[in-house]
């Protein structure tokens, strides 16, 4: 019998995160080796160019110059939009089933019983969602790494870690609220639906207030302001943005634990 709530979580997600490791390192592979044919073709730079600004801004990213060059191309084409859409979908799902999950299907007394403290169960919980999220990081990592040394993308390889350790950082981020959300309430639909619905209204501002003046005063609010608006894999990692990310997550997994332990159990 394992040990700790930890590693028996990991170790009943160990086929879905392998799943989702492949699948993520299968889309990124797809994309970098293509991108030969592309840099060749000079009409695809006006075509995006063509692109109103709205859509360049949600689907490509803002900010990004040249859409033919390594570092514009990949940002565009994967860590702006795809990358973070699939790393939310999992921190989230990960998160929901932390507590309200376990919750829902009867097993969170049996957890419980060993006998661990409520807010340990929180804080494994936690840690399993950022090993979880750094297994998954280190895939898409090795993935950019290894299609970019084929295709000769010459990005380098810091650039490319701080672009995905941007990306774990916010999806530890969501997955901490779903968490949190699942802990307070004991409600697995609000905790899927709370993160789900801030991560669509945060990245829609995020996104529009460089065009909307009336929303540029709430991208402070906005997560992915902090995970992409250095635009890591052409600058480098913000740490003081980075920070702000992992201080979120830190503030959420306590604000779980406590919760947790205010509350009846629903059995």
């Amino acid at each position: 019998m394992l040990r700790t709530i930890l590693l028996k979580t990991l170790w009943e997600q160990r086929r879905s995160l392998a799943w989702w490791s492949a699948g993520m390192a299968a889309a990124v592979l797809l994309i970098v080796l293509v991108y030969p044919s592309v840099r060749d073709v000079p009409e695809f730079r006006q075509l995006i160019d063509g692109l109103p600004e709205v859509v360049r801004n949600l689907f490509l990213g803002a900010g990004v110059l040249d859409f033919l060059s390594p570092t514009g191309y990949l940002h565009s084409r994967f860590f702006a939009f795809l990358a973070p859409a699939v790393f939310l979908v999992y921190a989230i799902g990960q998160g929901v089933g932390g507590v309200s999950g376990e919750e829902e299907r009867g097993t969170i007394e049996a957890l419980l019983s060993a006998p661990v403290a409520r807010w340990r169960l929180v804080v494994e919980k936690f840690g399993a969602l950022v090993c979880g999220m750094a297994i998954l990081a280190a895939a898409t990592f090795a993935a950019v790494w290894a299609g970019g040394t084929a295709v000769t993308m010459d990005i380098a390889v810091v650039r490319i870690f701080h672009a995905v350790l941007s990306l774990a950082l916010l999806g530890i981020m969501f997955g901490a609220l779903a968490l949190a959300a699942g802990a307070v309430t004991g409600n697995k639909g609000l905790s899927v639906g709370l993160p789900a619905g801030f991560a669509v209204a945060a990245y829609l501002v995020d996104a529009l207030a460089p065009l909307v003046d009336a929303l540029d005063a709430l991208r402070v609010l906005s997560p992915f302001r902090y995970y992409g608006e250095a635009v890591p894999l052409a600058n480098g990692i913000d740490f003081a943005h980075a920070a702000v990310l992992a201080l979120a997550a830190l503030v959420l997994a306590a604000a779980a634990a406590l919760g947790l332990e205010r509350r009846d159990l629903r059995v």
